[in-house]
């Protein structure tokens, strides 16, 4: 999907990333989308104005790049899952999470204060989501709020956790709203899901109980700063950003940048490192310490950003599942933005986007000027 003042969907040609098949033209794109179990469906998280509301979720024929149903959810889906034939879940910018007959566009149940899911995770027969509760202000202009966790199965049932342990913050600075953010990885084989968030334990979730236990990992108590070597401290941050990937056999990165306010509505994003967590035994290590965001891509890690304004650019660093690096990119170039699909990785900078194929670890193609490749539905 290529972005400008709005979405196309379309088939790209995988090096230049120009259209090769009819484009569809869609409303402002939620960054969620599900396939049918099947595969001859595409589910798509979307804010259109229709008949007598919002449309918030499109069902397309990739095929015949149509929309085969327009669905009125009242607002956009932001996370997504296609549970069964007829079972589709979507997790609302507001109004709820929603069960919806995506043969019928019917929506079967509603839960409305489940809306704005700040991360979510599919897993074989369910959706796990993560929410933060109502904010509590606080005396020093901060407002805090607990995640809860939420998981929908394919039998329509909703079940949630409140994750007291978890607190997250958020205030206005320079006329900016600032909010921190968890991140969230799931265990698929041993049905666990992990929540991650600066100066907080780690909470470990087993999804058939909803039974919660929290550890603490030291490098997730970190102050603002100490991994990439500033001189940072906790009172200048506006908000502490982080995210999860799981990574198989017990391990999960962790990676995210803080947040910190410059002056008429600008800020400076500093990284806070990617660091891989063992679950089994509560250790860490950091892989990389100049690390904002990660993909991981043909089985390889891919860390890079965050952009900023005072650092040089650090390109795109490769390494295996086990942490060995195996190539580093565009040095002295700022990431914006990597996504992925097969074993190719269309990692956007400033001037281009390059086409980098990951089992070699080589670039086979650069778009100039850049496409941005918003995501990257891969068929099965």
């Amino acid at each position: 999907m290529l972005s400008d003042t709005s979405v196309i969907l379309a088939r790209l040609d995988p090096l230049s990333l120009e259209p090769v098949s009819r484009q569809l033209q869609l409303g402002e794109y939620h960054n969620a989308w599900s396939l049918s179990p099947d595969g001859t469906q595409l589910a798509l998280g979307i804010s259109a104005p229709g008949e007598s509301g919002r449309i918030g979720i499109v069902i397309v024929d990739p095929e015949e790049m149509k929309v085969v149903r327009e669905i009125e959810t009242g607002g956009a889906a932001e996370a997504l899952a296609w549970l069964a034939p007829r079972v589709l879940v979507g997790a609302l910018v507001r109004d709820g999470t929603v069960l919806v007959d995506p043969l019928s566009g019917e929506i079967l149940r509603r839960w409305p204060s489940f809306s704005f899911p700040e991360t979510s995770a599919p897993i074989r027969d369910g959706l796990v989501m993560l929410f933060r509760r109502p904010v509590r202000s606080s005396s020093e202009g901060r407002a805090t709020a607990a995640a809860r966790l939420a998981i929908v199965d394919a039998r329509g049932r909703l079940r949630s956790v409140v994750l007291e342990r978890i607190q997250l913050s958020a205030r206005y600075a320079d006329g900016v709203y600032y909010a921190d953010d968890a991140g969230l990885a799931v265990d698929p084989v041993r049905e666990r899901a992990y929540v991650f968030a600066a100066d907080a334990p780690v909470a470990d979730i087993d999804l058939r109980t909803l039974s919660v236990s929290y550890h603490r990992v030291e490098a997730l108590f970190l102050s603002p700063g100490e991994l990439a070597g500033t001189d940072v401290q906790p009172d200048d941050v506006g908000a502490r950003n982080r995210h999860a990937l799981w990574l198989g056999d017990g391990r999960a990165l962790v990676f995210g940048s803080e947040l910190v306010p410059a002056g008429r509505e600008n800020f400076e994003s500093i990284a806070a490192g990617a660091i891989v967590v063992d679950t089994a035994t509560w250790s860490s290590c950091t892989l990389d310490a100049t690390a904002g965001a990660a993909a991981v891509v043909a089985k390889r890690l891919l860390v890079y950003g965050p952009p900023s304004r005072e650092l040089p650019g650090a390109g795109l660093r490769a390494y295996t599942l086990q942490g060995r690096k195996t190539f580093h990119l565009l040095d002295k170039e700022q990431v914006w933005n990597v996504q992925a699909a097969a074993d190719r990785a269309y990692v956007r900078t400033r001037r281009a986007a390059y086409v980098v194929d990951v089992t070699s670890g080589k670039v086979v193609g650069k778009v100039v000027p850049p496409r941005d490749l918003v995501d990257a539905v891969v068929e099965p």
